[in-house]
């Protein structure tokens, strides 16, 4: 796992502390993220060259999910960080589980892929299914076993429940907070077996939607279910949602209320200590395409640098457009 004492080197206005674990490490501002791209083995030497590249040039977060890319996106992790060019401690790896995915490709048969792979074992109950998410504790077991292979690694740093707030359109909230509980509950457990460092909430639309929307999440709920599937301070040290020159709504919307102050989910991470990653920086390439180095760099450094984004995360296999986009971690 990264460690202060490895992540200490990296210094400078590039880099920001994170508080979560054992001490406080040392992030690059911007990391790289694993979505993109085709699931096949071009897209995989891409991925991994492009990484070798970031860690290269200093960045040393990255960002990954079990379903990205069926899988092969984690394997691609994996290979980069095996590589050598950064030293394993030096290296803050996050995931995340919450889909069900699958292992390479689509199957033929996707029904029987899940109902063989996941429910019959008995790793997933159907009822607890919302389009096809779940965030149980046996399948969260499975996930985390899976994904510890996907990287062979002994541990992540960052463990995501992902996009949780679809179990708000079957669920009633306090159902839902007690099944976000016991989530956390599995995951307090395997930061205990030191399995992973810490976890978070990686989300698309909970924390930027108001109050009444079907999948609002409040982060104070979210905070308070952690403080109670801990026996002392919880392990929830971050969030992660997109914020870019579009998706402002993190910065722009009150749709947060802390002790009963209203106020965005960006100032709701303050206030309530949680790290934030900052996804779709460039619109998933859109803010990127046909657009000169300094055009990208004013566009990821809005992203990162105001509003309350720590880390702004970028996809990217290409390692051309990763060396152009670290620029900016020396401004």
């Amino acid at each position: 796992m990264a460690t202060p004492e490895a992540t200490d080197r990296f210094g400078g206005t590039g880099y920001r502390g994170y508080g979560g674990g054992e001490g406080v490490l040392t992030l690059s501002k911007l990391g790289v993220g694993t979505y993109l791209g085709d699931a096949d083995d071009l897209t995989d030497a891409a991925y991994v060259d492009a990484l070798e590249t970031a860690f290269e040039l200093g960045c040393n977060v990255v960002d990954t999910a079990s379903n990205y890319r069926h899988g092969r996106s984690e394997r691609c992790v994996g290979d980069a960080v095996d590589s050598g060019a950064l030293d394993r401690d030096e290296v803050f790896v996050s995931s995340k589980a919450g889909y069900i995915p699958f292992d390479d490709a689509v199957p033929d048969d996707p029904h029987g892929f899940v109902q063989q792979r996941y429910v019959e074992p008995g790793f997933v109950d159907p009822e607890d299914v919302v389009d096809s998410k779940c965030i149980s504790p046996g399948f969260l077991e499975n996930q985390l076993d899976r994904s510890l292979d996907n990287l062979d690694l002994e541990s992540i740093d960052l463990y995501y429940l992902h996009n949780p707030e679809c179990h708000l359109k079957r669920l009633p909230e306090d159902e839902f907070y007690g099944a976000l509980r016991e989530a956390f509950g599995f995951l307090e457990r395997e930061v205990d077996r030191g399995r992973v460092s810490g976890y978070g909430v990686a989300t698309w639309t909970g924390f930027r939607v108001p109050d009444g929307d079907r999948e609002h999440l409040s982060m104070e709920r979210v905070v308070e279910a952690a403080g109670d599937a801990s026996d002392g301070e919880p392990a929830l040290h971050a969030v992660q949602m997109p914020y870019n020159g579009r998706m402002d709504e993190a910065r722009d919307r009150e749709t947060q209320n802390v002790d009963g102050v209203g106020m965005s989910a960006l100032d709701a991470a303050d206030e309530l200590g949680l790290y934030v990653f900052g996804s779709a920086s460039l619109m998933q390439g859109e803010f990127a395409r046909g657009r000169t180095r300094d055009e990208v760099h004013d566009a990821l450094q809005r992203a990162c640098g105001d509003g309350g984004v720590e880390t702004a995360l970028f996809g990217s296999s290409n390692s051309g457009h990763v060396e152009m986009n670290l620029g900016l971690l020396e401004a």
